[in-house]
């Protein structure tokens, strides 16, 4: 029966390492997309000072509520806009009156980002995602030598595993 188990430590390292990589390239993918839409939205877009005018609350897990502004600002010539800042959600609440400086696309005001909001959101995903492929790395490197184990153990006898004589008929007494 464990003869016919050699796929397994493919399987299982396979899992330990394809987990985590998977992982950190989507998060490194991720932090990259943002990257260039925010690159972009700064090539392109329009810059305005906008003013928070109310929070929008959500609740989270264990009681917690976070807080994103609501800000309104004059998008070029045309009419005042208002938007909510996702980018700056948090813990407190955004006090009334403030100004933030914010960048939007003029066909999309009110998809507008801080302007200060960016890098931080970039390192953090970015961050996790070199710390998974770190570690799939290093699984890899282990699950290489454990697998090198396995299939020497499995050819040190002819056959593979033996059965150690369990299950070999009836017990004769003395």
């Amino acid at each position: 029966m464990i003869d016919s188990l050699g796929w397994l430590p493919y399987v299982v390292v396979g899992f330990v390492v394809g987990v985590p990589g998977l992982a950190g390239a989507g998060l490194i993918v991720a932090a990259a997309w943002r990257w260039l839409k925010l690159r972009s939205l700064g090539a392109s877009g329009e810059r305005a000072t906008a003013q928070v005018v109310d929070n929008q609350m959500e609740s989270r897990s264990r009681g917690r509520i976070t807080f994103r502004p609501v800000v309104t600002f004059q998008a070029g010539s045309g009419p005042e806009v208002t938007a909510v800042l996702a980018d700056l959600t948090g813990f407190r609440s955004h006090v009334a009156g403030t100004t933030i400086d914010v960048l939007y696309d003029p066909r999309k005001p009110t998809e507008a980002k801080a302007v200060r909001a960016g890098g931080k959101l970039l390192a953090i995903p970015l961050a996790f995602g070199l710390l998974f492929l770190l570690f799939a790395f290093g699984a890899y490197e282990i699950g290489q030598h454990v697998i090198a184990v396995f299939n020497e153990v499995g050819a040190a006898e002819p056959g593979g595993f033996q059965d150690p004589g369990f299950g070999q008929g009836p017990l004769t007494g003395p």
